[in-house]
């Protein structure tokens, strides 16, 4: 049949949606088309944006007229204009100067999580990356000539990492901001920002494990690894990594990269760590895991949201093993030098510390 003419919705320029469906409707009545038809011919006048939300529905509501264009209308009419607005934000968005590829990541994802739409994240994503983090390092890496998105994304990922611990060397056991505040910063009852820890099962095996925002990537001590040996093998990859930067500007030499089922709360999730032999605590949870699974840490709650909140465990609360706190206080005023050994005198009432 001979499509008549009707101005094509544009999910992004088409102000009335509400209008627009109506004409159709009139077209479709002029044209003296049954209901097959008119669902039929719907997605020869939406644009791609909106094909791919057709894409997504029962076939049931596709073959519906009324509850088509009923979807149709709460999706795109006036009261979704602001989601809308959300989703051609995040298909606008480009990553900053000084900005991490993972903050970037978390930007786009916030819109398009609002925008109630995730379908082309990832084509935002690397639309909006800089240069650097695409072309080069892919043709460095030796990624296929027809790669797809996903492996593109993680590459830019990687090579953000691996030039962070080059160029800007990233401490794996520190939890301390990247631009902390000398002021001093409130703390509730709960951990602070340098002692956030979780208690995830690895096998039969429960592990106290540091939530580390200042690490680049996630890593488990040697000792550790073997212990988990006892129940099951897990067999050691070749690892991306040479090594990693420590908390005193070490270089840390890494043995291998192993995936493991780290269960916490009620997921059961599988990650990439580092095997370190110099590292004090037995598992760390860096900034790698943090985007993969979508975690969130909630200061004033204490606790930690994984896959968008789809589970939450409490955080410890940074104590001693006797329950109590030590508060120490030097004797003057004291700067500190990041990435340097000091050795400062200081008065403790509590003379057992």
């Amino acid at each position: 049949m001979e499509l008549p003419k009707l101005e094509k919705f544009n999910a992004f320029e088409t102000e009335n949606a509400d209008m627009w469906i109506q004409r159709y409707e009139l077209m479709c009545e002029f044209s003296k088309w049954d209901d097959v038809q008119a669902t039929r011919a719907f997605t020869c006048f939406i644009d791609d944006y909106v094909l791919a939300w057709y894409m997504l529905l029962d076939n049931e509501d596709r073959n519906n007229k009324q509850t088509l264009f009923r979807k149709f209308t709460e999706r795109f009419g006036r009261k979704s204009i602001e989601k809308v607005g959300l989703w051609k934000d995040a298909a606008d968005l480009k990553q900053k100067q000084y900005e991490t590829v993972s903050q970037f990541i978390s930007r786009i994802e916030r819109l398009c999580f609002l925008a109630g739409q995730t379908l082309m994240m990832e084509q935002f994503i690397l639309r909006g990356l800089r240069p650097e983090f695409v072309v080069p390092f892919v043709t460095a890496t030796g990624l296929k000539q027809n790669f797809s998105v996903s492996e593109a994304i993680d590459a830019a990922l990687l090579a953000d990492i691996t030039m962070q611990l080059v160029s800007k060397p990233e401490p794996v056991t520190s939890a301390i901001e990247d631009n902390p505040t000398p002021q001093i910063q409130p703390r509730s009852d709960g951990c602070s920002r340098a002692d956030c820890k979780i208690n995830v099962r690895i096998g039969s095996s429960v592990i106290h494990t540091l939530v580390d925002t200042g690490a680049a990537v996630s890593v488990i001590n040697t000792n550790t690894y073997k212990s988990l040996q006892v129940d099951k093998p897990y067999p050691v990859d070749k690892s991306d990594l040479l090594g990693v930067r420590g908390v005193n500007d070490n270089f840390i030499r890494v043995l291998g990269k192993v995936t493991l089922p780290v269960e916490i709360g009620k997921l059961t999730l599988f990650h990439d760590f580092y095997i370190l032999d110099d590292v004090n605590m037995p598992l760390i949870l860096g900034r790698d895991f943090m985007h993969d699974q979508k975690a969130e840490i909630s200061f004033p709650k204490q606790v930690l949201s994984l896959q968008n909140g789809m589970t939450e465990v409490s955080l410890s609360q940074g104590q001693d093993r006797d329950h109590t706190h030590n508060f120490v206080r030097v004797l003057s005023d004291v700067t500190f030098q990041p990435r340097q050994r000091n050795l400062k005198l200081f008065s403790c009432k509590n003379r057992k510390f």
